[in-house]
Order: structure tokens, then sequence, then C-alpha cells
């Protein structure tokens, strides 16, 4: 059964918030630009907070969610709860907690007759910019763990028949790799980059809200 929702709810961190740009340049704008441009009516919008985990989207679920649904929303935590801080030999929320928080925001997105739909990013890279030792180290160290955080989004999609947007694999669709969208410092989208994220996300989109072919 298709869900008749009006509104897109992008719920994520700074690379969803896209604070350093304009916000007609972040990719919850752009998108909603695509959407028009497709005859859509649906209305984006961009509830990204800066250094969020999924602990944290828990915690703001009845603020900056709960007043928008029944609504489709976009889910994109990850870069955060996987991020090994300086100093730490851990990542901020451990993989298993990471999947039973996700559980947690798309069963409440659901008991309010909306609909999530998970998207899954890139792993960092190491900046381009001279960085101390250190925070090389932890740069290091939160590559190596990203990945078990993508896999446990796309198991935990499966298990519950949740729409999965997966960045990686649009990228290799169409012969691009993650430096056409980093900014340098190896975790943020540059300008182009929430562009190129936007075009990526809009036909999986499509397809799931009005399953066009």
């Amino acid at each position: 059964m298709v869900k008749n929702l009006s509104r897109l709810v992008c719920f994520g961190d700074s690379i969803t918030q896209a604070w350093a740009f304009s916000y007609q340049d972040a990719w919850p704008a752009r998108l909603q630009r695509g959407l028009q441009d497709k005859g859509s009516r649906i209305l984006v919008y961009n509830r990204g907070v800066s250094g969020d985990t999924t602990v944290q989207a828990l915690d703001r679920f009845d603020v900056s969610i709960r007043p928008h649904l029944p609504a489709w929303v976009l889910i994109s935590f990850g870069m955060n709860d996987s991020n090994v801080r300086v100093g730490r030999k851990t990542a901020r929320v451990g993989v298993e907690e990471y999947s039973r928080n996700l559980a947690e925001i798309l069963r409440m997105i659901r008991a309010e007759g909306g609909e999530g739909i998970f998207l899954c990013l890139y792993a960092p890279s190491v900046a381009k910019q001279s960085t101390l030792k250190a925070e090389k180290a932890s740069r290091i160290q939160h590559m190596a763990v990203y990945p078990a955080y993508r896999k446990a989004m796309i198991s935990l999609a499966r298990k519950e028949g949740c729409p999965l947007i997966d960045i990686p694999a649009g990228l290799k669709a169409v012969g691009k790799t993650t430096s056409n969208l980093l900014h340098p410092d190896g975790v943020h989208l540059s300008v182009e980059g929430n562009h190129l994220l936007a075009r990526l996300i809009l036909p999986t989109l499509l397809k799931t809200i009005y399953r066009v072919q």
C-alpha cells in the first residue's frame, strides 16, 4: 500500500544540516527543487543538527519530527555514532546500540502513520588539510569502524522492510567516488557534493514515494 504523505523530513546530523553553506545549496533544498521539477508537491523539511548521534536524535524526536508526522522521514545517522574521538578507543555510540536506536526511530515514525527511508551515507576520508598526528589517527580509526555501521543500517532496512538509499552504491553506479562529494575535511559535503547527493537520492525517492518505474 502506497501511503499518501505530503511531507518529507530530512532527519540527520551536520551533513543533513549543511551548516557551512547557504540554505539553497544544502542537499535537502536541492532535493525540494528536484521534486518540484518532477511535478511533486511534497514539502521538504531540513531537521539536521550538527554533532548529533542517534542518541541525540531520539532525545529531540518529539520536537524535531513528531510535529511533522505523518510524513516520509529520510533517516541519515551514522557518521557521528561511528566517530572515534581523539584520545578515545571506541566509537561514540556502539554499533549494536546504533542499530537499536535506528529501529526505535523507525518504530516511532510508523506509530504516527509515517514511513521511514534509511539514507546510508559514505565512509569518512582522511582530511586533505594538515592536521595533528592524533587527529589523523582518530580519523583512521573512524574509517575502520564505519563499515560496520553501514552494514547495520542495511541489515535493519531488510529486516524491517524499510526503503533504503545506499549512496556508496549510487556513486558506483554513476562512476563517481567520494572525492566527488567531499569537503577537504573528509567528512562533510562540498557545495558540489550537496548537489550531487540530491541527484543521487531523487530517483530512488521518487520510486519509493510514487512507485515510479
